[in-house]
């Protein structure tokens, strides 16, 4: 997995972020922290999942295992995020697709970092330290590094948004907090209400998937590039505990969220549930991948939108035949 994931980095950066050349030299080798949902008795599904590529900040040098020393306990003020993997899944297309986070990875559209306090990820004026005083309080840990990545959307995602969107998210990776804030912005035209046509959009495709990370859909809040139109975050407490307590740890988490990841997955089908009730139209995938699931959602909700249609039909003369007896 280590070193799939330094392949990744590598060809996404078009070689500008080389971790092959820094993995065997302890002073400079890279740790790799995972943030996903655990194998919960024979079945996972994550909607996404990050792997934190974290760069040590002041040349401390780490043992054999990249976890550091000290009793296998890690020093995460010593470190900051030099790159970030994103995978994600979709339903129920049962896809992956992986984006590479950094400045000079052919993903990223846009980038920017700045210091960022508890007030919040996401937000330049939620630091308040003048910028000479930032180096000292990184140092301290009492102030982390917020990164925003914007990149354009690659593949279909959710059988409900269509691929004339921009992704804006942030990142704020703390000693004991990790926070993910992810925006979807819909792209407008500069003269008027039309959106972009991306399906000849043929970014670096491999796999891709849904970010059901918890949000809300259809926001139209302005934005610079375009229309705010979901967006979504999770905001998790952190522990670092030696290593030899990772056993442990895997086995009070399995007792605790047994069937985590199927609540995942039936909370997504009642949320998709809850758009087709609204008459949210049902988008198929662009590039005809179909599942059994996929199709029998299709065969599902393909009556639902006729009898939707015949009924707003019936409906609308309805109201144009009592419109015209009252004009008469």
């Amino acid at each position: 997995m280590r070193r799939r994931i330094i392949n990744l980095v590598r060809e996404r950066t078009v070689g500008a972020l080389d971790l092959m050349a820094t993995d065997n030299n302890p002073s400079t080798r890279r740790r790799i922290v995972l943030v996903t949902h655990l194998l919960y008795y024979g079945y996972c599904f994550n909607p996404v999942s990050f792997y934190f590529v974290l760069a040590p900040s002041n040349g401390m040098g780490r043992d054999d295992d990249g976890d550091g020393g000290g009793g296998g306990e890690v020093e995460e003020e010593k470190e900051r995020v030099e790159a970030v993997v994103v995978e994600v899944s979709n339903t129920p297309w049962n896809e992956m697709h992986v984006y590479v986070l950094h400045p000079e990875s052919v993903d990223v559209a846009e980038y920017t970092s700045y210091p960022s306090r508890r007030g919040g990820a996401g937000d330049p004026s939620s630091s308040s330290s003048s910028p000479s005083n930032d180096d000292d309080d990184a140092i301290r840990g009492n102030v982390s590094r917020t990164h925003r990545y914007r990149w354009r959307k690659g593949f279909h995602v959710s059988p409900f948004m269509t691929m004339d969107h921009d992704y804006d998210w942030t990142f704020e990776f703390e000693r004991d907090r990790i926070r993910v804030e992810a925006r979807m912005i819909r792209r407008v035209l500069p003269s008027s209400n039309e959106t972009y046509d991306d399906d000849d959009d043929d970014e670096a495709s491999t796999r891709d998937g849904t970010t059901d990370m918890g949000g809300g859909e259809g926001n139209v809040e302005g934005d610079d590039d375009g229309m705010l139109y979901f967006t979504a975050g999770f905001d998790v407490r952190r522990a670092v505990r030696p290593t030899f307590t990772y056993p442990l740890q895997l086995a009070l988490v399995i007792l605790r969220f047994p069937v985590y990841c199927l609540i995942i997955q039936l909370w997504i089908h009642y949320e998709a549930l809850r758009l087709l009730i609204k008459g949210v139209k049902f988008i198929p995938h662009p590039n005809g991948s179909e599942t059994g699931a996929s199709r029998a959602i299709a065969a599902l909700v393909g009556p639902v939108f006729v009898a939707m249609d015949v009924v707003g039909k019936w409906w609308t003369r309805i109201r144009c035949g009592g419109e015209k007896i009252k004009s008469a």
